[in-house]
């Protein structure tokens, strides 16, 4: 009898060992769960920080546009954008209406390239003197942080031009050259002073296009193509509908899709409660 007794307390030892090594392998299964969503999240909004609620709109390009009438928003329609709702700020993008070229002798390029400006409270870039800028100081200029990429893996490696980091090429002095009206010919310097995640363009202080727009420009005015928007809800039913009855073009502006954001969210979801679940079980076995 004592001997069919150790027998079973010998079992049942080895079922709770066995019920323990399952506990500590799901427990820690939940746990790196939980921590792979959380640390997904954290990237996620990482890559998007700075375009939450920021939207550009675009004015579609047709068959007309292509015979000269240019893609334009009106001042009524600005102004019925800014009276809706669930739209805080409205901001215009200006464009040069100038040819103007970038370039550096010692790298031996040169390029056509634009320039555009927004007001100073839709930059995402912190740039000293941006606001006070003044003729004659060197221009200072904000990227797309998609250029620097494009330049670095594409232009840089086609044409034997060294590469950058976001820091060393703040360094770089650019030559920038406008051709005006009449023949006017204005020649600049230019300093990269940093890169936005918001704004895909070329960005200068609005307070210099403006200047340069006057001075060497074609036309008295220069309507705006595209706008920059701050909205409360940029996937809102509501505003998607108002954009599909405008016929504008929307760009959201971040990193990922709407489809794929959409798809990391749930992931992000399902990951979380697939960790629960296992966690939960594990502390109750």
């Amino acid at each position: 009898m004592p001997t069919n007794r150790m027998k079973l307390s010998q079992v049942t030892k080895g079922r709770f060992k066995r019920l323990g090594l399952i506990s500590i392998v799901s427990t820690t299964i939940g746990l790196f769960l939980l921590l792979l969503s959380v640390q997904v999240y954290f990237d996620w909004r990482q890559m998007n920080q700075g375009n939450e609620g920021y939207v550009i709109l675009n004015k579609p390009v047709n068959i007309l546009s292509t015979l000269g009438m240019k893609a334009q928003f009106s001042e009524k329609e600005i102004e019925e954008l800014e009276s809706l709702s669930y739209v805080n700020k409205v901001g215009t993008f200006t464009s040069n209406d100038f040819r103007v070229t970038l370039g550096n002798a010692g790298l031996g390029f040169r390029t056509e390239a634009f320039m555009e400006s927004v007001p100073n409270e839709f930059l995402d870039v912190d740039v000293p003197r941006w606001e006070k800028f003044e003729p004659g100081d060197p221009i200072p200029i904000v990227l797309s942080a998609d250029y620097l990429a494009l330049y670095n893996f594409g232009f840089a490696p086609s044409q034997g031009l060294p590469q950058f980091t976001p820091g060393t090429i703040g360094r770089v002095s650019l030559d920038v050259t406008i051709y005006g009206k009449n023949g006017m010919l204005g020649r600049y310097k230019g300093k990269i002073r940093g890169f936005s995640k918001r704004l895909k363009s070329i960005i200068v202080p609005q307070s210099y296009l403006e200047y340069a727009n006057s001075k060497y420009g074609n036309t008295d005015t220069t309507p705006a193509s595209r706008l920059i928007i701050e909205v409360d809800q940029a996937q809102s039913p509501s505003f998607t509908k108002y954009v599909e009855e405008k016929g504008y073009e929307l760009n959201l502006n971040k990193a990922f899709g709407e489809e794929t954001a959409s798809l990391v969210k749930k992931a992000i979801t399902l990951i979380t409660l697939i960790g629960l679940l296992v966690l939960f079980l594990s502390i109750a076995v």
